[in-house]
């Protein structure tokens, strides 16, 4: 029985060995650039997340303070602050292109 890695094997079949090792990389190669688009679609879904998530707990935790006399102010201005840092942080990091 001869084996799929003997030469003379792949001498004599080497226009289907090509074709097959043709048809594999392109479908490798199209698989990478799918991979690819879906990274960057995720990451573009966790930058949302890094930059929503924390105003979300600020206005969920920060709400008794509103009876407060500048209450509204305090909990706007920890709000932005709290949605802005992350994201200074992510495009300093160069994260976001």
């Amino acid at each position: 029985m001869e084996s799929i890695c003997d030469s003379n094997v792949l001498y004599r079949n080497r226009d289907s060995c090509h074709r097959r090792f043709e048809r594999a990389t392109l479908q490798n190669a199209v698989t990478n650039i799918l991979n690819i688009k879906q990274n960057q679609v995720v990451k573009v879904f966790t930058i949302i997340t890094a930059v929503f998530l924390p105003p979300t707990l600020v206005g969920t935790f920060v709400m008794p303070e509103l009876s407060w006399e500048h209450g509204f102010i305090y909990s706007m201005v920890l709000t932005l602050s709290a949605a802005l840092l992350p994201l200074l942080y992510i495009k300093r990091k160069g994260w976001l292109r």
